[in-house]
């Protein structure tokens, strides 16, 4: 299969650390890849210094964020008879990854595996929800940071951005994360729904693992306690994604212990000469405890965040044990009901 078109969007002045990083590290292990970075015209910054094979693109588009996806894969496939491939600018790359790709023919959309333990995974939740045909049932949560298309999936794609420009959707994401409903949380559920519905259910998916193929350093714990130790003092997964909206980057006083132990930061370590001294304060250890965690780790970039990955997972599952006793509790106590009894006997 030929080299993809790489596609890196990014409209957030905060955030160009990540997409600095994320150049340098094609630049080492995938250098022949072209790529396309869409920017705001307001910024200046010379990427080449980062990647000699980058294409600057400071045009306009009328979608912003992760809504922009469709529209730009659309526009990238139009262009050429390449694969495009998208890459979220808090990705970064530990090693090649043009191996990961090639495992799937140009037929199969390629994405990530959602980290464990997020609500509601799997697409048949979605599709029922857009009121779309369910055609198959996608067990896994899909996170759209990585996404390799071809032209076979045009169709698939225009579907994607009508849904992305729903009223009811848009409305959606001006609401706090805890008030969206799973099927509206972000730009992949409603992906996820089409490619569960009868309309897309005979496109092969692929799907990059979870903790093996990428680490999703989403929370303590994206990055589980059993990925943890699969890859104790051996390399990371080829790809790190530092999910979520606080990213290691995000200088904050005090910081979260989980953010200066993530992955990201020890992945991002070869590539510090990019970043102006400025943008590096984050790439250093600063809090006790993330220093005593990770001494007892040796410094190993899977173990030192092993302890607040091993709590979050301890706090969730009891939490989770709790819900269910309480709703076993309530279902045995309407059941027991004068009215549900008299009720069973009519």
């Amino acid at each position: 299969m030929s080299h993809p078109l790489v596609i890196i969007y990014e409209d957030r002045l905060s955030d160009l650390v990540g997409v600095k990083l994320l150049l340098a590290s094609l630049a080492r292990f995938e250098p022949s890849w072209r790529i396309r970075l869409i920017v705001p015209t307001d910024v200046q910054t010379e990427f080449h210094s980062f990647n000699a094979n980058v294409a600057v693109d400071r045009r306009k588009r009328h979608s912003t964020g992760w809504n922009v996806k469709p529209a730009v894969l659309i526009e990238a496939l139009s262009e050429n008879d390449h694969p495009v491939l998208w890459l979220d600018s808090d990705l970064l790359l530990s090693a090649p990854i043009h191996g990961l790709l090639e495992k799937f023919d140009s037929a199969h959309l390629v994405a990530a595996e959602e980290p464990l333990g997020v609500r509601n995974p799997g697409s048949q939740l979605r599709t029922l929800a857009w009121d779309l045909g369910s055609g198959r049932h996608i067990e896994r949560g899909l996170n759209s940071c990585v996404l390799r298309v071809s032209r076979a999936h045009l169709p698939l794609l225009v579907a994607w951005a009508a849904l992305l420009a729903d009223p009811v959707y848009l409305q959606a994401q001006g609401r706090p994360w805890n008030e969206r409903p799973p099927w509206l949380m972000g730009d992949q559920d409603p992906l996820a729904a089409l490619l569960g519905s009868n309309l897309f259910a005979s496109i092969p998916l692929g799907l990059l693992s979870q903790g093996n193929d990428i680490a999703q350093c989403f929370n303590e714990d994206g990055f589980s306690v059993a990925a943890r130790l699969a890859h104790a003092f051996r390399p990371l997964p080829p790809i790190i994604h530092a999910q979520g909206a606080v990213k290691p980057w995000h200088v904050r006083s005090p910081r979260s212990v989980h953010l200066e132990l993530s992955p990201y930061r020890w992945a991002a370590q070869p590539f510090a000469s990019v970043l102006p001294p400025a943008d590096r304060d984050w790439l250093n250890l600063s809090s006790p405890v993330a220093k005593l965690l990770n001494t007892f780790a040796l410094g190993d970039a899977a173990l030192a965040g092993l302890a607040p990955a091993l709590w979050r997972t301890l706090v969730r599952n009891a939490g989770r044990a709790v819900r269910l006793v309480s709703n076993t509790g309530a279902q045995h106590s309407v059941a027991s009901s004068p009215r549900t009894t008299e009720g069973s006997r009519l």
